[in-house]
């Protein structure tokens, strides 16, 4: 009985032993697995500093954005300092302007004249030339001059005067001598040419015929024949004794006038015939 009882009690022990080592066998393997938890919670606020660490350098950027305001600042003290450095007068080279003179100041500027004053080819101010037909002068034969008025005559004998021009917008006269051969080349191809050129524009032109075959003074008779021969369809005219070319200051052969409005010279050049078209072109402002 007692071997008995002693037998039974060791077992109970036995049976006791293993369940304590089961039990901390399970202990340690939840406090091994709390440990990993841990760790992972660890693992978790190490994300989390890193996470951290982001917002830290979201918020460097952030300083950086400022940094670029900043940047921004610079370059409106930069604009600023080149508004000053325009605004402010150069004085290197004071201009040489004064109330009567006007063109080139000096400096690479220009003088500008007073009101309403024109600057003239003479650099110097002036009222502005107004245009009255007929033009009342002071006249001149020069470029810019109003030419004074003179008269010549059609192949039918009827006056045609010079200031009957004055109120288109630009008009053109050259002389023709029947001995001269520029002329006679002018009259048998360039004359109509022109009037086809501008029949749409208010230009009107007159080939003025100041001497005959043998340098003799021109006839009506001759007038007719010389349109004739060319069928010219700008208007003839003949200059019986000078007195049209001498107004017009112009030489007795080959030598076109282009006048604007008001019997204003201009453009004239002795055998400037080949050039006669574009200066009509540039009276028109083209």
């Amino acid at each position: 009985m007692r071997v008995f009882l002693f037998l039974l009690l060791v077992l109970s022990g036995l049976v006791a032993c293993g369940d304590d080592d089961t039990v901390g066998d399970t202990a340690v393997a939840r406090d091994s697995g709390a440990t990993d938890s841990g760790d992972a919670d660890s693992g978790a606020a190490d994300s989390g500093a890193v996470d951290s660490g982001a917002d830290a350098r979201a918020t460097d950027s952030g300083t950086i954005d400022s940094g670029t305001i900043d940047s921004g600042t610079i370059d409106s003290g930069t604009d600023a300092g080149a508004t000053d450095a325009t605004d402010a007068p150069d004085t290197s080279c004071p201009p040489t302007c004064d109330g009567s003179r006007c063109g080139e100041d000096g400096c690479g500027g220009t003088c500008a004249c007073e009101g309403d004053d024109v600057c003239t080819p003479e650099l110097t101010c002036a009222a502005p030339m107004t245009t009255s037909c007929p033009p009342t002068g002071p006249f001149g034969t020069e470029v810019g001059d109003v030419l004074a008025n003179a008269t010549a005559f059609d192949c039918d004998g009827n006056p045609v005067t010079l200031h009957s021009l004055c109120e288109r917008e630009v008009s053109w006269v050259i002389t023709y001598a029947d001995w001269c051969s520029t002329c006679r080349s002018f009259a048998a191809g360039s004359a109509n040419a022109i009037r086809e050129t501008y029949a749409d524009d208010d230009v009107e032109g007159y080939l003025v015929i100041t001497e005959d075959s043998s340098r003799g003074a021109p006839t009506t008779a001759l007038c007719a024949q010389v349109r004739d021969r060319y069928s010219l369809e700008i208007g003839v005219l003949i200059d019986r004794d000078g007195s049209f070319s001498a107004a017009l200051g112009a030489e007795g052969r080959s030598h076109p006038f282009v006048m604007t409005e008001g019997n204003v010279i201009a453009w004239e050049q002795f055998f400037g015939d080949s050039m006669l078209s574009s200066q009509i072109a540039t009276a028109l402002g083209r």
